[in-house]
């Protein structure tokens, strides 16, 4: 069966049901080249005897099928599956041609004895990178806001251990970021000048996954080599990527899952992520947000105790450390380690740590830092409590993820200052906290609402994706296996409303809000110093501010990051332990940066971020480091180019010419002055030219 247009050509067979091809009509790409590995859909509903009682793609037999002109319907009313034979389990999937993009629908019903925990629908077997590509690159957004990839056509990058699957095996998922580094829902593979989209559109939260398995193997084990022709050994070659949704169906339940939308591009990553954003410009709506958040483009992060009782700062000394601060543009003091059991001790309680000082004191220089002018954001937890602490067993464990055993799911936490501690003999260990639970989510709002009535102007919560992407636990008031993601996003709702109730301009900040996330936490913390760093996250959502760390002594290549991207300049001397004057050169390099964004800031903050899109920075000669961005003011639509050469030595000469063809700008440098420039720059190394549209 075809469904074709002017973009695509999609190939399913009529018995099973599975996709044998999928034609980028427009560059002569079959994604699918070994149609021998061709899948569709594929499930796990284990049994009482094996757990790993599979229903594979190619023994499902189709039932009916409609065909209209851009949409086939295949129907399976039974489900045949390895161990436990036919079950009574009816599949609806409705594949549709829209333009550029494949939509993919399943209905399941499930009438059967037994709970169907896993569904891979669609599955792309056989898929290998364009003829003459030099490699296929798959990408997906991470934590930190950067495009994390890896390279599937070379060594492959494994994270299943070979004793645990039959396959070289890889997956993405969204819901754990200990073990996998997708952050959004979708994931590009990128040859060299195109590439395919595999995006889950789902706005309600469900975990999911995609899973990367290379058939039959490796040809080499030792280099991780895999066979670069079809077949190897008589047997067909190629990789199963498929999308993974964990329904955790109940016998006699039905379910409709979120759509799955395939679409080949032509161009590099920035024209992979459109499918995404245009999806998801259909739903995000972000809250209204505190006034003075626009207005701060620069931070202090200070630690100021651990777990192992290092109490570098009390209370009392806070002011001092931010009248300093702000005499060097700070406008928020982001402090950390201020509760009971400091920076990751006895988490999740918020209530004030005597060895710093009292409580009236923390509030007296809370409200003595934010007279002087410098909002102060307060780091709080509720990803993980403490198991160490007394009140782990009397009552934190019943809030906490359990497993299939009922037992809690535990958080390896993190090492401060001592041998002992990075031995793990004083660590404090975590326990995953369930968000799924309407309970547990209430004796969370009760710790918020201790931070709310300290004064601060907001709070910063640290590792805001939940670990755990469900619960198991029966005596918790959620269904079985209920999804922890859409709990912590249910959580984020009602802390937006509490902090509401409390003050209008409070604001929540986070470390790594999703997309669900933003729209509550419009701030989000990352550390962006990776080489090779793509602002993916901030192409994605440029309304989005992004805080990053500078914790080098001359720290000018993340200074001009920050100037680039947008960021807010973030200082962390002592990896976030000492005061700004520990380390003057990062600073006073800083002071330049931020005289230079606040006399452009109608362009370079309060402008659209388009990253490269809008024009083409060309070097000579070639090899520089380099990144640049553009800018759009939102009033008068004129563009400026930020370039910034991050050659620790080189002089960089480059052109820099509009998509509009404009050429004739005038050039803002860090000391202050401005000339006519017809896009013809030199930049010295280590510094950042901006250019503006006349």
């Amino acid at each position: 069966m075809i469904l074709t247009n002017e973009q695509i050509e999609l190939n399913i067979d009529e018995q099973t049901g599975v996709i044998t091809g999928l034609l980028n009509k427009q560059t002569g790409w079959q994604v699918i080249r070994q149609p021998k590995l061709a899948m569709g859909l594929h499930m796990l509903v284990p049994s009482e005897e094996y757990r790993y009682n599979l229903a594979l793609s190619e023994k499902q037999l189709l039932s009916s099928v409609e065909k209209s002109e851009n949409c086939i319907t295949l129907v399976w009313d039974k489900i045949n599956t390895e161990r436990a034979g036919i079950l009574d389990i009816k599949c609806r999937a409705s594949v549709t041609l829209d333009g550029d993009q494949v939509r993919l629908e399943l209905s399941i019903d499930n009438q059967s004895a037994l709970i169907i925990e896993e569904v891979h629908y669609p599955c792309l077997g056989g898929l290998r990178a364009p003829e003459g590509s030099s490699s296929l690159n798959c990408r997906t957004p991470n934590f930190c806001g950067d495009m994390y990839s890896y390279e599937m056509e070379k060594p492959v990058e494994t994270r299943v251990g070979y004793w645990g699957a039959l396959y070289p095996t890889y997956y993405n998922a969204i819901f754990d970021r200990e073990d996998t580094p997708a952050a959004l829902p979708f994931e590009i593979m990128q040859a060299d000048d195109q590439g395919l989209y595999l995006g889950i559109h789902d706005p309600d939260g469900e975990a999911m996954a995609f899973k990367h398995e290379f058939r039959p193997g490796f040809e080499a084990s030792v280099s991780g080599r895999l066979p670069s022709q079809d077949e190897i050994g008589g047997l067909p070659a190629g990789w199963m990527v498929s999308t993974m949704r964990m329904p955790f169906l109940q016998p006699g339940d039905q379910i409709e899952l979120a759509p799955v939308v395939v679409s080949p591009y032509e161009g590099d990553w920035h024209k992979g992520l459109r499918p995404y954003i245009q999806w998801r410009n259909t739903w995000h709506r972000r809250r209204p947000q505190p006034a003075w958040n626009d207005n701060i483009d620069s931070w202090m992060t200070l630690h100021i105790n651990s777990p192992e009782q290092s109490v570098r700062y009390r209370y009392s000394e806070l002011p001092d450390i931010a009248k300093e601060a702000k005499e060097h543009g700070v406008g928020a003091l982001q402090i950390i380690g201020w509760a009971i059991g400091g920076q990751d001790g006895a988490e999740p309680y918020q209530d004030h740590d005597p060895q710093l000082g009292t409580r009236e004191e923390l509030m007296q220089a809370i409200r003595e830092i934010e007279e002087m002018g410098v909002r102060v954001l307060l780091m709080c937890k509720f990803r993980w409590c403490d198991s160490s602490i007394p009140e782990y067993e009397t009552e934190l464990r019943e809030h906490t993820v359990k497993d299939m055993f009922g037992r809690p799911r535990y958080f390896p936490s993190y090492a401060y200052d001592t041998l002992m501690s990075q031995q793990n003999y004083t660590k404090r260990s975590g326990a995953m906290l369930c968000h799924a639970s309407p309970k547990a989510r209430e004796f969370y709002l009760k710790e918020l609402d201790k931070v709310l009535s300290l004064g601060s102007s907001g709070l910063m919560y640290d590792e805001l994706p939940p670990c755990a992407a469900h619960c198991f636990d029966r005596n918790h008031d959620h269904a079985y296996g209920a999804s922890n993601i859409k709990g912590a996003w249910d959580m984020a709702e009602e802390f937006y409303a509490a902090a509401q109730d409390k003050r209008t301009d409070f604001l929540l900040a986070g470390e790594g809000p999703d997309d669900f996330m933003s729209q509550f936490y419009p701030v989000g913390y990352l550390r962006s110093w990776s080489l090779g760093y793509q602002p993916a996250w901030k192409y994605i959502d440029p309304e989005m501010k992004m805080a990053t760390c500078l914790v080098g002594w001359d720290d000018r290549e993340m200074v001009n990051q920050c100037l680039t991207y947008g960021y807010i300049i973030n200082y962390e001397p002592y990896n976030f332990k000492g005061r700004l004057s520990d380390f003057p050169d990062t600073v006073a390099y800083g002071d330049k940066a931020l005289q230079l964004r606040r006399k452009l800031w109608d362009y370079i903050w309060l402008g659209k971020f388009s990253h490269t899109d809008g024009a083409v920075v060309s070097p000579a000669p070639e090899g520089y480091n380099y990144i640049y961005s553009v800018f759009e003011h939102r009033a008068n639509g004129k563009k400026a180019v930020v370039v910034s050469n991050q050659d620790f030595e080189k002089r960089l000469n480059l052109t820099v010419k509009l998509d509009s063809g404009e050429s004739t700008f005038t050039a803002h440098t860090l000391d202050g002055s401005e000339e006519n420039n017809n896009g013809n720059l030199t930049i010295p190394a280590r510094s950042v030219v901006v250019l503006v549209e006349k």
